[in-house]
Formats: structure tokens, sequence, C-alpha cells
């Protein structure tokens, strides 16, 4: 099942992913089997959990935790990109079983939940999951929504694998002494922030524990 959360994507967003959702599904590494671990742990002696996954792309993470999370029962995937949702459809549909899913075409501060059939209560996610995603969205926003939510003692987890500011090797120094070069003062320092964007902005969520492994 597909909807739109209203207000819908605006053209820009639509438009940043949807060439290069092929791309992106054939290429892109998977989630490493440490970093799908931490998440997973979160739903262990959950009942029927659900999961929230947001700038879910080509569904990479919610087909991780599929197969780490046996009971999972209900995915929200989220995406401002039909043609990545159609991708994530493509890689989720053979490995469901008794799962539902549910492909939202919305930006993430704005994901309103919808019942799946009418009379059917909305399931409050245990597990709200943003990978490789977070620097495009409104922070505060995104995590003032995931509270409203999300069952009681849900877990937010948010994950990236690093970028060409906090990636230390050759290629990277070059860049950025490239960047340093050809930028004006504020573009770099806007370019900085996009990809460095701290997690304990103000919001309801007040734990946020942080840890790295190798990816």
């Amino acid at each position: 099942m597909t909807h739109s959360s209203v207000p819908a994507p605006s053209p820009d967003q639509e438009s940043l992913f949807a060439a290069v959702a092929d791309d992106y599904a054939r290429y892109r590494p998977g989630v490493p089997e440490a970093a799908v671990r931490l998440p997973a742990d979160a739903l262990r002696d959950r009942l029927d959990p659900v999961l929230l996954d947001l700038g879910t792309g080509t569904g990479q993470v919610p087909l991780a935790l599929r197969h780490a999370v046996p009971g999972l029962a209900h995915i929200e995937a989220v995406d401002v990109s039909r043609q990545m949702l159609d991708r994530a459809r493509d890689a989720l549909a053979p490995v469901l079983g008794r799962c539902t899913l549910a492909l939202v075409h919305a930006a993430a501060d704005k994901y309103r939940p919808l019942a799946p059939q009418s009379g059917t209560a909305v399931p409050e996610p245990d597990l709200v999951t943003c990978c490789r995603s977070y620097h495009w969205m409104p922070g505060p926003a995104v995590l003032d929504m995931a509270d409203r939510v999300t069952s009681p003692h849900a877990a937010v987890a948010i994950m990236g694998d690093g970028s060409l500011w906090t990636h230390d090797s050759e290629w990277t120094r070059a860049l950025r002494e490239l960047i340093s070069l050809r930028c004006a003062d504020g573009q770099r320092r806007r370019t900085h922030e996009r990809w460095g964007i701290p997690l304990a902005a103000p919001s309801p969520i007040t734990e946020i524990p942080a840890g790295g492994i190798e990816w």
C-alpha cells in the first residue's frame, strides 16, 4: 500500500532523488550487521513490533531489520521520492511474509500515520530509524513528529556512514582543501553543517547515546 501524507513533498524534494533510485538500488552498500544489531536489540521482547523508517530510500534498513527481527509485524517506509519507494517495494515484497508494509510518500517531518484498513487502529511505531538521510531533514521537526506518533518507550536510531568531513583519507583531505579554496565562507559553512548536524537539537528526546562502528 502506498499513500501520501498531507502536504505531499515539494517538487524540488521529489526530483532530488528521482533520477538516482535505480543506481541506489544497484550500487549502494547495504547496512552492516553491527549497525543493524543495535536497533534490532531495541525491539527485543516487543510483541508484534512496528518499524517507522524515515528517508527509507530503497528500503535497506527495513530489509535488514526484517531478517534480524523475525517477529516484525508492520513497516512504515517513508520517502519523498516515489521512485525510491518503488525500489523499496521491490526489495521488501519477497521477504515480508506475515509482516505488513505501508509505503508513505511524504517528507519525514510531515509524516502522518494512516490506518491500514477502515476501523483499524493505527500501529504506533516501537522503533524509528533514519539511515544516511537525517542530514537532508529538519532535525528538530522530525524528532517532534517521532515523539507524537510513537508508542511509549519507543526507540529512535539515527545512523550514517560519515562523510567527507569526518572520513580521513587522502581523497577527502584533497576534496576538503578544494572546497575551502573554491567556496565562499558562508557556502562552505552551510555545506559542512548539512553533513555535521548535531543530533542533540532541541527535541522531546532527551537520552541520545552515540557510538561508532566500522562501516
